[in-house]
């Protein structure tokens, strides 16, 4: 004797039963996705803190990888090329096939400077906050995978910025991350 007909028909205990099989697959889903996903989540956190540092003179593969744009392949590429030739400056990078300049200046914050280059180039790279795309957005100090998609999407829906200021209208954007961004930004033409 089934002790659930004594409560529902035969009809709502069918429901109950595919609600129930329903929640369960959902659940192992969310535990599955949560899983891969850790690593994930942290190396963004990793990436927009900018704790990531890579010395070109001796890159890891998996720190490569962890950089937005570079897979496998051009990790593999790039490290090949730091020991031959080998790399002189940063600006090198663009000598290895796949790196291109919007990549390399996507890099560059990622990227320890050679003993002839110093800091201070890191300050002339620009984003141009009025048409800078995701990943050239996640370039810019304090700025991760999310803040960088809700920029865009602000623009996208508002129009162009005409002030700097107006970036603390972007959810997520206050005081401090926007100072940080300040001296990285510019509105363009």
């Amino acid at each position: 004797m089934n002790p659930l007909s004594k409560y529902f028909t035969p009809g709502e205990q069918r429901i109950l039963l595919f609600l129930v099989g329903f929640a369960l697959l959902g659940l192992s889903a969310r535990f599955f996705t949560e899983k891969s996903s850790d690593g994930v989540d942290s190396l963004r956190v990793t990436l927009a803190e900018n704790d990531l540092r890579i010395d070109l003179r001796n890159p890891t593969l998996d720190d490569l990888i962890a950089l937005p744009g570079i897979g496998e392949t051009k990790a593999r590429a790039i490290v090949d090329y730091a020991k031959n030739p080998g790399f002189s400056c940063r600006e090198d990078l663009m000598n290895v096939r796949g790196i291109g300049k919007k990549l390399y200046q996507g890099m560059l914050p990622y990227l320890i400077p050679l003993d002839n280059e110093t800091v201070v180039e890191d300050s002339l790279l620009l984003v141009d906050i009025n048409r800078a795309g995701v990943e050239e957005l996640m370039a810019i100090d304090g700025i991760g995978v999310v803040l960088a998609g809700r920029i865009v999407r602000y623009r996208e829906e508002n129009g162009r910025f005409r002030k700097i200021e107006e970036l603390l209208d972007v959810e997520g954007i206050g005081e401090k991350i926007l100072d940080k961004m300040k001296p990285a930004i510019t509105l363009g033409d």
